[in-house]
């Protein structure tokens, strides 16, 4: 539904503008209402709290890029897990470019641990596909280290190339 579609917009929008203006955790839902033009009741119709707009905004973005680079119904291969991994470290690293020091820590939890879930998703239907033995502790395991990896390297200003990390992060998966 096109109105859906805007409205969700209209909140995203007005979220990402004041997040410019102040920290995640003083933004109220009162806040991007007003921003964006509608009412409290209109933004809870679509989201549960500003956690879950937030949660929606990361996860899609991140999926945008992930179908940008992936081939439509992507398999477990080596050139896939790769991919995975370079949009992973992209998508965190412009994050983290936004948030001032003081800010980091909080934000980057609530704008992060969706990244990982997704990748968690992606990976356990990749591994299901390709018939894995215990798919889901493999995904576990594949998604922490892909996303802590991701984290570590834009947090700590990706002092290496992303296309250096991603060979040794292959290496170890």
């Amino acid at each position: 539904d096109p109105r859906v579609r805007r409205t969700r917009q209209l909140l995203q929008n007005a979220l990402i503008e004041l997040l410019e203006e102040k920290p995640v955790e003083s933004v109220t839902v009162q806040d991007i209402a007003a921003r964006a033009e509608v009412n409290r009741a209109t933004f809870y119709a679509h989201f549960e709290d500003k956690n879950a707009l937030l949660n929606y905004m990361v996860r899609d973005k991140f999926q945008a890029r992930l179908d940008q680079k992936l081939p439509t119904a992507p398999a477990l291969t080596t050139e896939n897990l790769s991919l995975l991994i370079g949009v992973t470290c992209e998508h965190i690293a412009e994050y983290t470019g936004h948030c001032p020091p003081v800010r980091q820590a909080t934000e980057h939890a609530v704008m992060f641990i969706p990244v990982q879930h997704h990748l968690h998703e992606t990976l356990l239907v990749w591994l299901r596909r390709a018939g894995a033995a215990s798919p889901e502790i493999v995904a576990v395991s594949l998604s922490w280290t892909i996303w802590g990896t991701a984290f570590q390297w834009a947090r700590e200003g990706r002092k290496i190339p992303l296309a250096r990390l991603t060979d040794q992060l292959l290496l170890l998966v």
